[in-house]
Parts: structure tokens; sequence; C-alpha cells
């Protein structure tokens, strides 16, 4: 099961760096949970089932002109998967170019993700997830 949880997340990577919600709908329970740390750096937002999605997808769209997560390191921990990676955007307002660490944690029921835990450095989500860099 677990290359089958790395091949959802990184399915799920390309459905929001494309902006296909549908496609990340597909992959994930009706209960999902987000807890991203974009836009919701300062104030941390919570984010539940299809409609959280939803409007996740939409807030990015007006904060970012151009968003794109990039997973250098997907690490199988058998109840999740951990991303080690990092986000590239440009943003709506500003104009201003963005690369910054970013980390995911991604945990499963079944085969569809139940909920993603997004850092905005590596370290945190390694303490998280248990694990030492």
């Amino acid at each position: 099961m677990s290359q089958q949880q790395v091949q959802v997340v990184e399915a799920g990577l390309d459905s929001f760096n494309r902006r296909d919600l549908e496609g990340f709908v597909d992959l994930t329970t009706d209960d999902f949970v987000w807890l991203p740390a974009l836009p919701g750096a300062v104030e941390r937002s919570t984010y539940l089932g299809r409609s959280g999605i939803s409007r996740y997808f939409s807030e990015s769209r007006d904060t970012w002109e151009k968003l794109t997560v990039v997973g250098d390191e997907l690490r199988d921990l058998d109840s999740c998967v951990l991303v080690l990676g990092r986000a590239v955007g440009r943003g709506s307002g500003s104009g201003a170019e963005v690369e910054m660490p970013l980390a995911v944690i991604a945990e499963f029921r079944g085969d569809r993700m139940c909920k993603a835990s997004t850092y905005l450095n590596h370290a945190d989500a390694l303490a998280a997830a248990g694990m030492e860099k």
C-alpha cells in the first residue's frame, strides 16, 4: 500500500500545481482535513472536506498569481507520506517571486488522503513525523 500512497501524493501535488480541484478532491476522503502553511502562514486555518479544499484553492488563486509545490523528496513512512520540497510562486498583487522551503505530511485512510499538514521548514515537519533530518 505504501508505494500506492506515494503515487497518490505525487498525483495530489500534480493536481494542486495544475489547480485541478476535481483531480485533488478525487484523492481525498470526504472528511479530509487540510492544515496548510500557505496562505495561512500568519493565521493558521483548517480546511475541511470538499468545500474546504475548494475554499483553499480559491484563496490560493487570490494570493498567488502562480504557485507550484515541488516535492524534492518523498518518504514513505508506512502510515503517512512525508514530502520535503519547496514552494515556488509569484504574488498576485506584488508580482514578487518567492521560493521557500515547504514540507507536507499526508496521512491516509485506505488509499485516500485524509489529512495534509504543511510546514514552512523541513525541521518542523521532520519533528512532527517523529524523525530527525
